[in-house]
């Protein structure tokens, strides 16, 4: 059913046209491996394909029905924090606000990390022409937000975002480096941000590490640090490890396809590539920093350390 019909036919059936509705179309019912999840009909999860992940399971669509206010420890600390973001988001994140999401796609050609028929080629001419600002100016009527939320959309840097200034994260390394410092930052990094997936937080609102903390304190009332929340969020990444070596991957999986190893036939990437060498010690590198052995699967200490040593059984 098209996803039109299918949120009227929802919200008919259920007599309440406030119900909120993230569902997938007749591509994810029928399993194509890009189908976006369509959220009320002005939104679309484009990115992983989740909408074949619905559609494997029968999940044509989730529904969601307000029938009680949702409590919070602080509402004034979290009031306070919503004000602060509202009134600084357009000095924090001005191209996302003015252009939303392609703000960037000149500098992504320029450096060659445009992907250009599947990463083959480095350049695309004609990028200007599709770029935020073209949209902005010959196309777009407007902009809107999520949900109740102040970001409009993605906000691109060059720098090193002031957030991540909390977890210890004070310079850059080179953009070709696949060493021990770059491997550290990348932990840091990822395990940071996949925390917002543990809070069901959106990735493009630039909260800085101790304000997340401050949110999570002031909705919860727990007493939480940034060093718990770490853990939280290393936790997840580990058992998405252990399930998927459970299904039958192993470290092989992990890794580039052959595309990657050979240089763009032009732009600034022509005449260079990842090195397949460095990037297999990077991968032990990041291996041992996580506590997994060089097949991917936690070691007995890393499972007592972060307290899930239940999960033994799964990860062979």
């Amino acid at each position: 059913m098209e996803t039109e019909k299918s949120q009227e036919t929802i919200r008919k059936d259920l007599e309440d046209n406030s119900v909120k509705v993230a569902q997938i179309g007749p591509e994810g019912e029928k399993k194509v491996r890009y189908a976006a999840v369509i959220n009320d009909m002005n939104h679309v999860a484009g990115r992983c394909g989740m909408g074949e992940v619905m559609g494997s399971k029968n999940l044509k669509a989730i529904v969601v029905k307000r029938n009680q206010n949702v409590n919070v420890e602080n509402p004034k600390s979290v009031r306070q924090l919503a004000q602060w973001m509202a009134r600084y988001v357009d000095d924090i994140t001005h191209d996302l606000n003015t252009f939303g999401t392609g703000s960037a796609m000149d500098v992504y050609e320029a450096t060659g990390n445009l992907p250009v028929h599947n990463l083959r080629d480095g350049e695309f001419p004609n990028v200007n022409s599709i770029s935020a600002q073209a949209v902005k100016e010959h196309v777009r009527v407007g902009m809107e937000t999520c949900f109740t939320c102040a970001i409009q959309d993605r906000f691109f840097t060059s720098e090193i975002p002031k957030r991540y200034k909390g977890l210890g994260i004070l310079e850059t390394v080179p953009i070709e480096d696949l060493g021990s410092k770059k491997i550290r930052l990348f932990k840091y990094v990822a395990t940071w941000r996949s925390l917002s997936n543990c809070l069901v937080m959106c990735l493009f609102v630039p909260w800085s590490v101790q304000q997340k903390v401050n949110i999570v304190r002031s909705v919860t009332g727990w007493n939480t640090t940034t060093f718990e929340l770490m853990k939280v969020s290393e936790r997840t990444i580990d058992l998405a490890m252990v399930f998927n070596i459970s299904e039958g991957f192993t470290e092989k999986d992990d890794w580039l396809p052959l595309r990657f190893f050979k240089p763009k036939t032009s732009g600034a990437l022509s005449d260079t590539a990842v090195n397949s060498e460095m990037l297999r010690k990077a991968k032990s590198t990041y291996y041992a920093m996580m506590g997994w052995d060089g097949q991917g699967v936690l070691t007995q200490t890393k499972l007592e350390e972060l307290d899930i040593a239940w999960v033994r059984g799964f990860s062979h």
